[in-house]
């Protein structure tokens, strides 16, 4: 559904034709602006990733979160409720560190493939979590941004 702007009275016409009375003149038929320019663009704020990779990468993605400063988490009552179902898995384990003000929550969980959950907490922007993501080094990385 669409709806009709409705015709409104406009200024008559200047009768000299000077530019900068026509330049107003035309300024004052010309309607509201476009609401898209004037709309601010908000960054896209992500607050997970949940995908699978090979399970060949799991060597890379531990390496790698060491060196990140990430640690193993002591319980699975802390992650966060957006992923607290794959909590129930022994295959695996749970990591925690931060992304400067951000606290990352990584959960792995073994089977056919490798399966990733990453929860920020705040959110951040997808720029951001795809910048992390992409230092833990993992390729064929395939998953779904929450």
């Amino acid at each position: 559904m669409s709806r009709k702007r409705s015709a409104g009275t406009f200024p008559e016409p200047p009768w000299s034709y000077a530019p900068s009375e026509v330049e107003e003149w035309l300024a004052s038929t010309a309607g509201p602006g476009s609401r898209r320019a004037s709309r601010v663009r908000r960054p896209l704020r992500v607050k997970g990733f949940a995908g699978h990779c090979p399970t060949s990468a799991e060597g890379k993605l531990l390496r790698r979160l060491r060196e990140f400063g990430f640690e193993r988490a002591g319980s699975a009552h802390r992650f966060p409720a957006l992923f607290r179902w794959t909590a129930r898995s022994a295959d695996g384990g749970s990591f925690v560190g931060r992304l400067g003000e951000t606290r990352v929550q990584i959960r792995l969980r073994k089977g056919a493939s490798l399966q990733l959950h990453v929860a920020f907490v705040p959110r951040v922007s997808y720029r951001r979590a795809a910048k992390f993501l992409s230092r833990l080094g993992l390729r064929r990385l395939e998953g779904a941004w929450k």
